[in-house]
């Protein structure tokens, strides 16, 4: 059994999810030996998924194996502390990553003025600061606006100004995709 902190939450049928042979510790000195079991099925549920495994692990071995939630916390959780059952051992709780967020993120019209029905959209200017560099063609920024606004465009009035001119986007790097009326994805071609 995995227990997650509270936020994350595994598919019902995990299998997949699972992943034993290609496995690394991170951060540490020790390395882990030949995964022992096979995977008989993968349960979630919430922030819980139960293994059933076939095998026999040896005492005083490292062992490691990868299980990729459906969905992460949205924010590094308050309790951020992860534990393992296997037979009639568990670990003590032990202490999660932290979520990677951006800070100082912002959204400000660029124009002060009031909307009533039929105006054209005021533009709105998001600033933001990610906490690790967004690698180049796999960086994806998904912008959700309040239900009550919606997106009319995707491209169409899109300035890619940033406060540092070391970070100025061309335009040529952006892939824009309109999900629905309130959330737009961005898709970053080179890093920034």
């Amino acid at each position: 059994v995995v227990r997650a902190p509270e936020g994350f939450v595994f598919d019902e049928y995990c299998e997949d999810a699972l992943n034993v042979s290609e496995v690394w510790l991170v951060n540490t000195e020790r390395s882990s030996v030949a995964w022992p079991a096979t995977t008989a099925s993968c349960r979630g549920g919430g922030s819980m998924a139960t293994l059933k495994l076939k095998g026999s692990f040896i005492a005083g071995q490292s062992y490691a194996f990868v299980l990729s939630p459906r969905q992460n916390a949205l924010v590094t959780p308050e309790w951020n502390y992860w534990c393992i059952e296997l037979d009639q051992e568990s670990t003590e709780p032990f202490v999660g990553f932290d979520i990677f967020t951006f800070s100082n993120a912002a959204a400000h019209p660029v124009v002060a003025s009031s909307v009533s029905s039929g105006t054209p959209s005021v533009p709105v200017q998001v600033s933001f600061e990610p906490y690790n560099t967004i690698p180049g063609d796999t960086g994806m920024l998904r912008f959700t606006a309040p239900s009550q606004y919606s997106f009319v465009s995707c491209l169409g009035e899109l300035s890619t100004e940033a406060t540092d001119p070391d970070t100025i986007w061309d335009p040529t790097d952006l892939t824009c995709n309109l999900v629905n009326t309130s959330s737009m994805e961005l898709t970053l071609s080179g890093e920034r």
